[in-house]
């Protein structure tokens, strides 16, 4: 085989990790926020969680306590939960592997009815210009 031909890389392999999710604070109703403690491979991690508006299916935003952060770490992800179209997520978990701990869990907390929902708008949305009849 010629020594210029690129052979096709396999996908990698997704590593299994011992996780945790558990809801510290539940929902504070006034400003819409949880926190959780997501553990994974003996490591905890703490999120501020608050449901988001989406036009797709569930948005949530996790933002990390700043004490918890180390300089140059990224400190808040956007997680959308849709069975249409894929679940996603901003951070490089995500981004490169296409899997995350932050998309695992929410997911789990939503099968077990514990994560709060967004607020969506109840009925058609009002029109804005009234209809013109001549």
């Amino acid at each position: 085989m010629p020594s210029n031909v690129v052979k096709p890389r396999q996908p990698r392999q997704r590593r299994t990790h011992a996780r945790s999710v558990k809801i510290v604070i539940p929902e504070i109703p006034e400003q819409r926020l949880t926190l959780i403690r997501i553990t994974q491979d003996g490591e905890a991690k703490h999120y501020w969680l608050s449901p988001q508006r989406s036009d797709y299916g569930l948005s949530y935003k996790l933002e990390r306590p700043g004490h918890e952060v180390e300089p140059d770490e990224d400190d808040t992800y956007e997680v959308l939960l849709w069975e249409q179209g894929g679940d996603s997520c901003s951070c490089k978990g995500f981004t490169y592997g296409n899997f995350c701990r932050h998309v695992d869990c929410l997911k789990k907390l939503l099968s077990l009815g514990c994560l709060p929902l967004p607020q969506v708008p109840h009925g058609p949305a009002e029109e804005t210009t009234p209809e013109v009849t001549f």
